[in-house]
């Protein structure tokens, strides 16, 4: 922040007070309309002395001479023919007896010290014509009335700035005995804000509307009511609101808000469709008991309900009710005659505003429920869930009634049948339109209904992929996949497949895989000379406790699969294909990795997973291969994991 200073020259002693103003040169006539230094931009006043006497100050006391005071000349600015008194204050800024008194004056003998107010002072500096180091009071005050502290100034003819721990707004200067008639200049230093920060917002307690047009008609402008703000310190001024925008091109009532500073207040215009116009509101009568209701109780939103009518002309309107009602009449004003012809209702509009009364009663209907019911999953949803928007499905009907429902299945879906889950009502089926007699109780109406599922494509489990000339092919499992996510092993035969053939030896020889519905796939096989690759037909098992197995399954055909079996049941079965030599005992093992499994993971680089112990954290990973020993167990060195550390753990499984 710009720092400025105020320079000021004086001749007088005992004590000093000054005042930071507005401006920096005085004219005649000037008149100061606050002393408040923070409701002006400020600036400096200079005081300086010439020939023993203060100049430039304005005009003289009196209209000639001035006054003189141990022969110096006082000169003031002043607004009235008020003298200034010789003696008083050294030097005053501030407001005199008379209401148009203003002025700053001089004087040898002061009687009080005189208390000014500055925006943010810093620091002062004090020059006299002693050499010697002097000391000055400045008292210091936030408030104006208590100066409960002071600085010691230390002040001579080239004194140096003191500056003040914190800025103040209020600073009196104050010497005893002789000390201040050797001051020649103050230097009074501020920060130049320009004005007072601005004040904190007032907390708004509620919005209030002085003014206000409520009634339109169809071309008027809207026009911006007075908005008043109340505030909690119990104050209240007129705002300018913001106001959300009317649509003054439709008739009817509709809601405006004004908004001013984050608080909002609605109000409700009306516009008609002219100056004419006359109001036409609808009520009912509930002749079940007599009462007087308003027309949201019984009619729908569909209903047709116009809101004005010019006099001498037919209004029309269509009362729709809620399925739980039914429509009885309309309860004749005097001098105002009523039609019907089907469910319109009219009547000539007259010369003023007119209530309808329509009069209803309990309807004898009865309601009809739907629901789904999924073959597949045996859950009850929605019958949004299946039907078509095309369905026929009435939502009431009265007792004894013969109620047809045609329901309409969405793509992807069958209905198989429609029933009442508990029997009681009996519902016949004949070319997709269903009928049932309606019982005097509200019914629920079940649609059975299943998915279709279609066949998308289809892969091969872990097929023998090495032949020897003249072996026989061996059948693979092929699973299918399914448009809703399922999966399931095809019955197939060696005519789903061609392409075999082992009568020669061959490198890459491809097999086709066709099923109906689907696209045909392919795997390649090789055809080497040789015997046959020996294989185990065995399964082998470690026991994890007394319900769980982790078993290595070994099929004829060089497959097979390691899996969880846990309370008689399966889990976590993992494929592979498997080579095996008789004379060492040794057996390959290669994963199927076209299949991504939760227990498969690559951690170390040459190690499958082929056992998890999720319940004490550890995880096993098999290697490539293992052995049978001679007492026909089958034996693999793992690694176990557990912690992050790594570690090799000897697994025997067991013939089971």
């Amino acid at each position: 922040m710009k720092k400025k200073a105020l320079l000021l020259t004086v001749v007088s002693t005992m004590t000093i007070a000054v005042a930071v103003m507005a401006a920096t040169v005085f004219t005649s006539g000037d008149k100061f309309d606050s002393l408040r230094a923070s409701d002006k931009a400020p600036g400096s006043i200079v005081f300086s002395r010439e020939s023993g006497q203060f100049t430039k100050i304005s005009e003289k006391v009196s209209s000639t001479s001035g006054k003189t005071a141990n022969g110096a000349t006082y000169y003031a600015i002043a607004h009235s023919n008020a003298d200034v008194s010789e003696t008083g204050y050294v030097a005053q800024f501030g407001m005199g007896a008379g209401s148009d008194e203003q002025y700053i004056k001089f004087s040898s003998s002061p009687t009080a010290d005189v208390d000014f107010e500055f925006q943010r002072l810093t620091g002062i500096k004090v020059k006299t014509t002693s050499g010697s180091a002097q000391t000055l009071y400045a008292y210091y005050s936030d408030d104006g009335v208590s100066f409960s502290g002071y600085h010691s100034i230390s002040c001579s003819s080239n004194p140096e700035k003191f500056t003040f721990t914190s800025p103040h707004k209020y600073v009196r200067l104050q010497e005893y005995a002789t000390y201040a008639r050797d001051i020649v200049e103050i230097e009074l230093f501020y920060e130049c804000g320009g004005s007072d920060p601005e004040p904190e917002p007032k907390e708004i307690d509620h919005l209030a509307f002085g003014s206000m047009k409520s009634s339109y008609v169809l071309g008027d402008e809207f026009e911006e009511p007075e908005v008043i703000a109340y505030y909690t310190d119990s104050t209240h001024e007129t705002v300018n609101a913001s106001f959300s925008e009317p649509d003054m091109t439709v008739t009817g009532k509709q809601t405006v808000t004004a908004t001013y500073q984050g608080v909002s207040k609605n109000f409700t215009i009306e516009i008609w469709p002219s100056s004419t116009a006359c109001r036409v509101t609808y009520k009912g009568f509930f002749i079940d008991d007599y009462d007087e209701t308003e027309a949201s109780t019984f009619l729908k939103e569909t209903s047709v309900l116009p809101q004005y009518g010019e006099p001498s002309t037919t209004v029309s309107f269509v009362p729709v009710l809620k399925d739980e009602y039914m429509y009885y009449g309309i309860l004749e004003e005097t001098g105002i005659k009523f039609t019907e012809d089907g469910t319109t209702i009219s009547f000539t509009m007259p010369s003023y505003d007119v209530v309808v009364y329509i009069m209803y009663q309990t309807s004898a209907y009865k309601f009809i429920q739907y629901v789904g019911y999924d073959l597949g999953t045996y859950d009850f949803t929605d019958a949004s869930t299946v039907l078509d928007s095309s369905s026929v499905t009435p939502s009431c009907a009265e007792p004894g009634d013969t109620v047809s429902v045609t329901p309409v299945a969405k793509s992807g879906f069958v209905i198989d049948d429609v029933v009442d889950m508990n029997g009681d009502v009996t519902i016949t089926g004949n070319a997709g339109v269903y009928s049932f007699t309606m019982p005097d109780y509200t019914f629920e109406v079940t649609i059975v209904f299943h998915e279709v599922v279609t066949l998308e494509s289809i892969y091969v489990v872990s097929p023998k992929t090495t032949y020897t000339v003249g072996s026989s092919f061996v059948i693979p499992t092929v699973k299918g996949v399914y448009s809703n996510g399922t999966e399931e092993a095809l019955e197939v035969t060696a005519s789903n497949f061609s392409g075999f053939n082992s009568s020669a030896a061959v490198a890459s020889q491809t097999i086709t895989v066709s099923y109906p519905g689907v696209s045909s796939i392919t795997y390649t096989i090789e055809i080497v000379e040789g015997e046959e690759p020996q294989t185990l037909n065995c399964t082998y098992r470690i026991a994890q406790s007394s319900t769980t197995d982790y078993k290595l399954q070994f099929n004829s055909d060089g497959t097979g699969r390691y899996y969880r079996y846990y309370n008689s049941a399966e889990s976590w079965i993992i494929n592979f294909t498997y080579t095996y030599d008789s004379s060492t005992g040794e057996v390959s093992i290669e994963l199927d990795h076209s299949v991504t499994y939760s227990q498969v993971n690559n951690f170390a680089t040459g190690y499958r997973m082929v056992q998890a112990n999720s319940t004490s954290g550890v995880i096993y990973y098999v290697n490539d291969s293992g052995f049978i020993n001679s007492s026909n167990q089958f034996e693999i060195d793992m690694v176990r994991v557990s912690a992050g550390v790594f570690s090799t753990d000897h697994r025997v499984f067991t013939l089971a």
